[in-house]
């Protein structure tokens, strides 16, 4: 059942342009891509999943939509979604984004499991994260094999930890040059 913060969100998500790839829904929160580039990067990414076979496609059905926004990261959210940020889509290929896809799908299926991204278990879940994506990328011709090794070298940083959201948020709130009345509403993890 969806909160209330989670029907405030599908409300505003629904004013903003949207198109399907897939059976999924594709939203467009940064208004300066070019959608149809978009649509057809994230169209030619869900078919690399779809070719690798059988569990890559199980994960393609975890996505309920995919929001393409002007942020700076790439995350799953708890209703069935995928943010990606306009740049991370723009700016690598259809591998690499397959590769985020299942990535960020694996949380989706963790998430629908009712396991939460408490920091007690973030470290296990990117791990998880991480296997099944290198495992995609290992089973797919071409450069799929040093992907896979780029992939697993960056677990040596750990972007999961408490700190590293925090740094994380903080730039971004920066960067949006948020009052600082706004800033202390801001739910942090």
């Amino acid at each position: 059942m969806r909160t209330f913060s989670q029907w405030i969100g599908a409300v505003i998500i629904s004013l903003y342009p949207k198109s399907r790839v897939e059976g999924i829904r594709v939203i467009f929160t940064d208004i300066a891509v070019d959608r149809a580039e978009c649509v057809a990067r994230i169209h030619r990414a869900v078919n690399a999943m779809q070719v690798a076979g059988k569990p890559y496609k199980s994960l393609i059905s975890r996505i309920r939509y995919i929001v393409i926004w002007p942020g700076n990261r790439t995350f799953a959210d708890n209703a069935g979604g995928i943010h990606i940020a306009s740049g991370d889509l723009l700016g690598i290929d259809e591998l690499a984004l397959a590769s985020v896809f299942v990535h960020e799908s694996v949380h989706l299926r963790i998430g629908a499991r009712g396991i939460k991204y408490d920091p007690a278990c973030r470290e296990r879940i990117e791990r998880l994260c991480i296997e099944v994506q290198a495992r995609f990328l290992r089973n797919t011709p071409g450069r799929g094999e040093e992907m896979a090794r780029e992939a697993e070298a960056v677990l040596a940083f750990p972007w999961w930890t408490r700190e590293e959201r925090e740094s994380d948020l903080e730039r971004l709130l920066d960067e949006h040059q948020l009052p600082k009345w706004l800033r202390a509403v801001v739910p942090r993890s």
